[in-house]
């Protein structure tokens, strides 16, 4: 989803070379950009917000959280090069194992009867005749 406003840290908007040309917030320090700023980066899409650790915002919820209604916390930075200091990826966002996927044809074969081996009973086809 593109969004017209995304908030970051400071590290995103000195990286980008944008410090002094955004300005601070004063709830968290932290800073709003524009859709456009993130070009650099690779654009403003859901892939870079989460390499950022960034909030993907629209304008009506810009203005509640400078008005202090809501507050949109940011999420730690999956790129260690915009993690703040002393932030780290929680564990349970690292891979897990996942179970190993079950062959569907084994279990098939353990389940049905082949179709070649039905036809070829010549038991059944005498019961049919009777």
């Amino acid at each position: 989803m593109i969004y017209p406003y995304i908030k970051v840290n400071p590290k995103v908007v000195a990286f980008l070379g944008l410090t002094g040309q955004r300005e601070k917030l004063k709830l968290d320090g932290n800073s709003y950009l524009w859709k456009f700023d993130l070009l650099p980066l690779g654009g403003n899409n859901d892939e870079t917000i989460r390499m950022i650790g960034g909030v993907g915002l629209q304008r009506s919820e810009v203005a509640a959280e400078q008005r202090r209604e809501v507050y949109f916390e940011l999420p730690v930075a999956e790129d260690e090069r915009f993690r703040m200091e002393g932030q780290t990826l929680p564990a349970e966002n690292e891979e897990a194992p996942t179970p190993a996927e079950e062959d569907p044809e084994e279990n098939a074969s353990e389940q049905e009867i082949p179709n070649d081996e039905q036809e070829n009973n010549p038991e059944d086809k005498n019961d049919d005749n009777h």
